[in-house]
C-alpha cells in the first residue's frame, strides 16, 4: 500500500502496521479518534502520515526496542513498555519499525485530538497567540496522560457510545493537557 505523507485522523488506522482491535468511529466518539491497536513481534519500518490532529500514542502492554526517524535521518531507539507515551502533532510523516520478545507483542492505544477541540483549548491558555503555540514531540513517562489513554482504552472495551457525556469531557480533558 502506498502511503500518503500526510492523512487524516480518521483514516490513519489504514496506514497502520498493526491490527485494528477497537475503533471509537464504531462509537461515534465526537472529537477523539480513539484506536487500540495489536501489534506483531517484529513490524519492519513504516511510514506514520502526518496528521493536522494532535496524535498520542500510549503502550498499554508488551514491551519492545522501538526506532523512529525522520525520512532519511538517523534512527532513535527507544525501550518501551506500559505506559510509555509519544505525542507529535508532527507535519511530515515520519518511519518507525520494532521489535517485541516472543509473548510480549505490543497493545497501543492512540488518540487523535479534533482540530477544532485542540485550538479551542490553545486559545484558552493563550489568548490570541495560537498561532505562536507549537506542540512539541514528546516520548517519554508521563502518568496523568498514560492514565487519561487507558480510561480511553477502558471506554472503547465497555463499547461507550459517543454520545456519553464521558466522551465529550475527556476530550475537553486531552485536549486541554
Amino acid at each position: 500500500m502506498n502511503t500518503p505523507n500526510r492523512t487524516s485522523a480518521a483514516a490513519f488506522s489504514r496506514y497502520a502496521a498493526g491490527e485494528v482491535v477497537a475503533d471509537s468511529a464504531s462509537l461515534q466518539w465526537k472529537e477523539l479518534f480513539v484506536r487500540r491497536y495489536r501489534f506483531a513481534n517484529v513490524v519492519d519500518r513504516f511510514l506514520v502520515p502526518a496528521t493536522p490532529e494532535p496524535l498520542i500514542s500510549c503502550s498499554l502492554a508488551g514491551s519492545a526496542e522501538f526506532r523512529e526517524r525522520e525520512i532519511g535521518g538517523a534512527w532513535l531507539k527507544r525501550q518501551i513498555g506500559p505506559g510509555y507515551i509519544f505525542v507529535t502533532r508532527s507535519k511530515t510523516p515520519y518511519e518507525v519499525c520494532h521489535t517485541s520478545p516472543v509473548g510480549e507483542e505490543l497493545e497501543i492505544v492512540q488518540v487523535h485530538i479534533a482540530v477544532d477541540r485542540f485550538l479551542a483549548a490553545l486559545e484558552a491558555a493563550f489568548p490570541g497567540k495560537t498561532e505562536e503555540v507549537e506542540v512539541i514531540d514528546y516520548s517519554g513517562r508521563d502518568e496523568a496522560l498514560a492514565h487519561l489513554c487507558f480510561a480511553c482504552a477502558e471506554m472503547l472495551s465497555a463499547r461507550t457510545p459517543g454520545k456519553s457525556r464521558r466522551v465529550a469531557d475527556l476530550a475537553q480533558v486531552f485536549a486541554s493537557y
